[in-house]
């Protein structure tokens, strides 16, 4: 009996605990432009069905042009940990490396940077004010998207609540 009911809270605790994960990720809807990252901004910009899949084309294209800079990157990223790891550094060699890494990061940023534009090309002019005056009232967040808004506090406008 106490071996059942033992099997049965170890369960329930599973079932539990990946349920939670589950909703925690959240559900949202998924599709066109939403699907490729950013949600709030599909909502609050009530953007088309036709701009939704030409920004998503352009998220692809960006994704598929920079996929052989971030890999490169990467490998770059790895030997510069071995170098580092070494018994004995080599500054020549990791200063060399760092500026082969930091070279690639700039190549990725002016990508995204040409990407960013595109996406906001395929707005109209009241998304474009829309995006704007959300972007002046919240913080910008980090990576590729820097320009996309962050709320400091739950505001009007902004996006990521």
């Amino acid at each position: 009996m106490k071996k059942k009911l033992l099997a049965t809270l170890v369960v329930a605790v599973l079932v539990g605990s990946i349920s939670l994960t589950t909703f925690a990720m959240g559900g949202g809807q998924v599709n066109g432009f939403c699907e490729a990252g950013l949600p709030k901004i599909c909502r609050r910009l009530n953007l088309t069905p036709e701009q939704e899949l030409k920004i998503l084309r352009i998220r692809q294209d960006f994704q598929k042009e920079t996929q052989p800079l971030r890999f490169e990157m990467q490998r770059k990223q790895l030997e510069l940990r071995h170098l580092w790891a070494a018994k004995i550094l080599d500054q020549s060699k990791i200063e060399t490396k760092e500026k082969e890494v930091s070279g690639l990061r700039v190549q990725i940023i002016n990508k995204a940077r040409g990407m960013r534009e595109k996406v906001e090309n395929t707005l109209t002019a009241e998304q474009r004010s829309k995006l704007e005056k959300a972007g002046e009232k919240c913080k910008t967040s980090s990576g590729p998207y820097r320009r996309y808004p962050r709320c400091k506090e739950k505001k009007d406008g902004c996006f990521d609540n």
